[in-house]
């Protein structure tokens, strides 16, 4: 797996987990929630190690990926997309850490009150 398809799942599985937090959250548990709260963090900051270990530092470690055309009209074109380097895969792997820790935290705090 390349580390642009990486990428996609890290942003994939907590917007997932969010959609059936919010769906559920009334049904289900506070632990549960929690515990998807907490999985899903823990999911993003592995994808994130892995795409900082896929990244090859001996040669131009850039990697773009396209996901279409957002808005087009006429002469102007605006693309979504994301760009994965040097510089901001850490950065991805920094923020990734924050919100596990964050999830273990609300956890923590959650079970304390």
């Amino acid at each position: 797996m390349v580390a642009g398809d990486l990428l996609l799942w890290m942003i994939g599985v907590p917007l997932l987990v969010s959609a059936i937090h919010v769906a559920g959250q009334r049904r289900w548990p506070l632990a549960w929630t929690h515990a998807a709260g907490v999985l899903a963090a823990a999911v993003a900051l592995a994808l994130a190690i892995k795409a900082q270990l896929a990244l090859d530092p001996t040669i131009l470690p850039t990697i773009d990926r396209s996901l279409g055309g957002w808005i087009v009209s006429g002469i102007f074109h605006f693309e979504l997309g994301f760009s994965l380097d040097g510089l901001s895969s850490p950065l991805i792997l920094l923020l990734t850490t924050a919100a596990f820790l964050a999830q273990l935290s609300l956890v923590q705090g959650v079970a304390d009150s």
